[in-house]
């Protein structure tokens, strides 16, 4: 996967959320481009929303290297998902 990929995603309009799936199985939801980051070493880092004085705010963090991402697919519409990450069974 490449971050033009990723950022081709981001940039959506509406914004349709997403999850990644990496190669060994493991997924993350991403439920707001503000929540990302793609940095230039080639890791992407995908923020968890937590609640905050009645509003989402970027949370706890995992590193993605672009490398090892499989596959991105966009999540049900009207399912907001918590963004932890689960492995695929």
């Amino acid at each position: 996967m490449t971050g033009q990929e990723i950022r081709a995603w981001l940039k959506k309009r509406p914004f349709q959320p997403f999850q990644i799936t990496m190669d060994n199985g493991e997924s993350f939801d991403v439920v707001h481009p503000e929540f990302t980051f793609i940095a230039a070493t080639g890791a992407l880092y995908v923020f968890q929303p937590v609640r905050h004085d009645e509003a989402d705010v970027a949370g706890p963090q995992t590193i993605c290297e672009l490398r090892n991402i499989s596959t991105l697919k966009p999540l049900p519409s009207g399912k907001r998902s918590n963004g932890r990450k689960r492995k695929r069974k």
